[in-house]
């Protein structure tokens, strides 16, 4: 069966979306109730986190993409198609996206918004931004469910970028080595 390709909005500025998020899923993750962030990574037990095999192998497939390689429409469409497969995988309806890239700005301002299946990107296209997006369209309000779950997925699927990370609490840096 040949895929269609996904569709998805291409904003180049938008105002600040709020977001009511609902459900949850407290599946291996301390303090699932909590709509806090971790303090830090040291707080979340990623092995916990339970990844549905479908899943893995949805975020495994958008790995193989390169998603930090191509131009920015190329890498929406990976970011896009990767979404989708994901909820694919998970048997839920396929999200609304909205991106807002902009290579100035951090991922930061991205958010889900379950009441109308809409997840918005923006800033710089993150991997780890949109899998934590994506979970909470899957697995509901708690930020530290959504951390240990994207965190879990990019370190078993990103390994080599993974190695590459420094936590400032539980805001993945990417360390460049300039020299």
């Amino acid at each position: 069966m040949e895929s269609e390709t996904p569709r998805f909005a291409f904003l180049p500025c938008m105002a600040k979306a709020s977001a009511s998020l609902i459900g949850h899923n407290t599946r291996g993750v301390s303090r699932a109730m909590s709509n806090d962030y971790p303090e830090s990574i040291a707080e979340l037990d990623l092995d916990a986190v339970q990844i549905s095999p479908a899943i893995l192998n949805a975020v495994k497939r958008f790995a193989s993409s390169k998603p930090y390689r191509g131009s920015t429409r190329r890498r929406i469409q990976k970011f896009s198609r990767a979404i989708h497969d994901i909820c694919d995988a998970a048997g839920v309806e396929r999200p609304r996206l909205l991106f807002v890239p902009d290579e100035t700005q951090d991922s930061g301002q991205s958010a889900c918004i379950p009441a109308i299946r809409t997840i918005i990107l923006r800033g710089r296209l993150s991997v780890i931004t949109s899998l934590h997006e994506v979970s909470h369209l899957l697995n509901g309000p708690s930020e530290y469910v959504a951390c240990a779950w994207s965190l879990r997925l990019f370190r078993d699927c990103f390994p080599r970028s993974w190695s590459r990370l420094r936590f400032d609490g539980h805001v993945a840096v990417v360390t460049r080595d300039d020299t």
